[in-house]
């Protein structure tokens, strides 16, 4: 049995990525460590032992959060929790003709841990299953169509500030760093990739694009509104990223992978074996002896073996270079991999910042690759400060990557999680059948018919310094 709470604290604080229940809390301050860890420090330890932390900005949505969630990973009483978004989910989902779920890339590899599984167990094809017979999600479309997407436009503006001399691109996908940028550092704002996040990039493309072809034309719907979109995502984060005003029109909803799993396991009472698994991934759909039954649905089903790797730490960058080795025509060469700085925080998985230099058609490109808070604070501050020289700046907050989100499934041993999440990524890339973003022909379709200024409008995105009142004359 955990232990129990020796304090009479009571009420609850949330914002749009977690939420905290006073009551419930043993006054640990494991929470406060892996905020720290995160060189955020939302928290700070209580005077009186075995009391809950204090919120030092008075309340989350006042604070410095950057909504990562690493604290509701560590929390031994669940007094920290991913904001809980179900019950908004099964009362709004069931007003709207059509509901959507959107599908990102290191969810596929975690969603089996609840159940039991080996950890890395692919388990898309029964993840697709239960979303449709439990949730009732009438499509379900693979976000790594959206990582694609994004390389190409990190790529370009790779490119262009290469060409014109400006310094680095900062990736945009994760939204941990999104938030730490524009509170910590604006001056970098107008480095960091214009692209949308993978996930915002098929949002978009469902309510506006498909939305209006496929069901308005067909009269399924009367207008985009009667599209449900909800993000299936291992990240808390996505929460408050789905709320920005750029976003909120083409996404309802945000649900991590542990809200959807622990609702299934301990709500719906359903089970999972590597047998149901197996027999998932080859069930053909009726009539259609070549499709599988429970596959993502079309348009948004064709990525590239980079896209799987967006979910780890490196891959990003890697599928920029793979893009630009695309548009030479020449192979990647002379790869070198350096150790910048490397953080190792008591009780934490190890963060690091690498340089990642090689020649492709005889130019040489250098990512500085950073995951975890503490990583990724420091590569944007040398960057800021002018200490290093690189071509694109890959910022994951959580250590590993998105495979070990705030929002995935909550289990002991996180240093296998990381290794066995990431090998089957890297199974994934590998079994596609091609390997850049510069090959998905349907990638091509459809920005083929947008133009330029549609397609600034439905894939690009902006950001804005934030002040949080409280930190003003620290």
């Amino acid at each position: 049995m955990p232990p129990k709470p020796v304090h009479d604290v009571t009420g609850t604080d949330r914002n749009n990525a977690i939420f905290i229940d006073y009551a419930k809390c043993i006054g640990c301050n494991m929470c406060v460590k892996a905020c720290d860890a995160q060189a955020i420090s939302v928290y700070r330890a209580n005077e009186k032992p075995r009391y809950p932390p204090v919120v030092k900005l008075n309340t989350l949505f006042e604070s410095d959060c950057i909504g990562c969630g690493q604290c509701t990973t560590i929390c031994p009483v669940d007094a920290l929790i991913p904001r809980d978004n179900l019950g908004e989910y099964f009362e709004e989902g069931r007003k709207h003709k059509v509901r959507v779920a959107l599908i990102a890339p290191s969810v596929r590899v975690a969603f089996g841990d609840v159940f039991g599984l080996p950890i890395g167990t692919n388990t898309i094809y029964s993840l697709i299953r239960m979303l449709k017979k439990h949730l009732g999600f009438d499509y379900v479309f693979d976000v790594n169509f959206g990582a694609d997407e994004t390389t190409v436009i990190d790529t370009q503006e790779i490119l262009h500030f290469k060409a014109e001399g400006k310094g680095p691109v900062f990736t945009s996908c994760c939204p941990a760093w999104i938030n730490m940028a524009e509170m910590k550092f604006p001056e970098l704002l107008g480095h960091v990739s214009t692209a949308k996040s993978c996930v915002a990039m098929v949002a978009t493309l469902v309510k506006r694009r498909w939305a209006v072809e496929h069901l308005m034309k067909k009269g399924i719907i009367n207008s985009i509104d009667d599209v449900y979109v909800a993000d299936i995502m291992p990240c808390t984060a996505k929460k408050d990223e789905s709320m920005r005003p750029q976003l909120e029109q083409d996404v309802n909803i945000c649900l991590t992978i542990r809200e959807v799993a622990e609702y299934l396991l301990h709500t719906r009472k359903v089970t999972l074996s590597l047998e149901e698994v197996a027999d998932d991934a080859i069930d053909l759909a009726p009539g259609k002896s070549t499709r599988r039954r429970w596959d993502f649905d079309e348009p948004f089903n064709r990525v590239s073996g980079g896209s799987h790797i967006f979910g780890k730490t490196g891959g990003v960058a890697e599928t920029c270079l793979r893009f630009i080795s695309y548009l030479k025509r020449a192979p990647i060469e002379d790869v070198r991999t350096e150790l910048v700085k490397e953080f190792k925080i008591p009780g934490q998985l190890v963060q690091t910042i690498k340089s990642v230099s090689c020649r492709i058609a005889g130019t040489e490109y250098k990512a500085l690759v950073a995951h975890g808070g503490t990583a990724i604070y420091e590569a944007a501050r040398m960057v800021r400060d002018k200490e290093v020289e690189c071509d694109v700046v890959e910022q994951m907050a959580c250590t590993g990557g998105c495979l070990n989100g705030g929002g995935m499934p909550k289990i002991k041993g996180k240093r296998d999680i990381v290794l066995n999440r990431a090998t089957t990524l890297d199974q994934l890339d590998a079994n596609e059948s091609f390997a850049s973003a510069g090959e998905n022909k349907a990638l091509w379709g459809f920005n083929g018919c947008l133009t330029p200024h549609e397609a600034h409008e439905l894939l690009h995105t902006h950001y804005t310094h934030r002040i949080v009142e409280a930190l003003q004359g620290e």
